[in-house]
């Protein structure tokens, strides 16, 4: 018996397995599970590529708050 997520995580990797392409569903699962032990280890250090330093957040948090000011000025 499976845990009510990981059935509906299953049922959509085989509903949509057609639809990416993939003939061996067996072949692909083994495939991701090789996948996650080899990279289980984040070797970046990095949590999302997107991810910003505490100074860029203040730098964007500041432009915005000064963005906002001067519209509010020009409403005045």
């Amino acid at each position: 018996m499976l845990h009510r997520s990981c059935n509906a995580l299953l049922g959509k990797v085989e509903n949509n397995a057609a639809r990416f392409g993939v003939k061996d569903l067996a072949a692909f699962s083994n495939g991701v599970a090789r996948y996650l032990m080899i990279h289980k280890t984040n070797i970046t250090g990095l949590l999302h590529p997107t991810h910003k330093t505490a100074d860029e957040k203040r730098l964007a948090a500041n432009k915005k708050r000064r963005t906002t000011r001067a519209a509010a000025k020009g409403k005045a």
